[in-house]
C-alpha cells in the first residue's frame, strides 16, 4: 500500500500540530479536522460564514490533490455550541 500525506496546500492555514491535512491511500483521500480559519488565522463570526468557510477550505484541499466534493463519500460536522 501506498500512502502519501499532504502537510500544507497554499492558501489553507497551517495544521495544528504534527497533524497533516490529508492522507491518499490506496487512490482514496483521507481528511480530518477542517476548521473555519483563514490563512490569517481569522475564524467568521457566525455560523453560517464558519460553515462556509470550512467547506470551502474542505474544497480547497481536496482540488489540491485532484479530487473535489464531487467524490466525497462521509462527512461528520462536529459543533461546539
Amino acid at each position: 500500500m501506498t500512502v502519501r500525506t499532504v502537510r500544507t496546500v497554499a492558501g489553507l492555514g497551517e495544521p495544528v500540530g504534527a497533524f497533516s491535512q490529508a492522507a491518499i491511500a490506496n487512490g482514496f483521500v483521507y481528511t480530518s479536522g477542517q476548521i473555519p480559519t483563514t490563512v490569517a488565522g481569522k475564524v467568521p463570526a457566525d455560523f453560517e460564514s464558519q460553515l462556509r468557510a470550512t467547506l470551502g477550505n474542505l474544497r480547497l484541499l481536496l482540488d489540491s490533490v485532484g479530487s473535489g466534493l464531487d467524490q466525497v463519500v462521509k462527512v461528520n460536522g462536529y459543533l461546539t455550541d
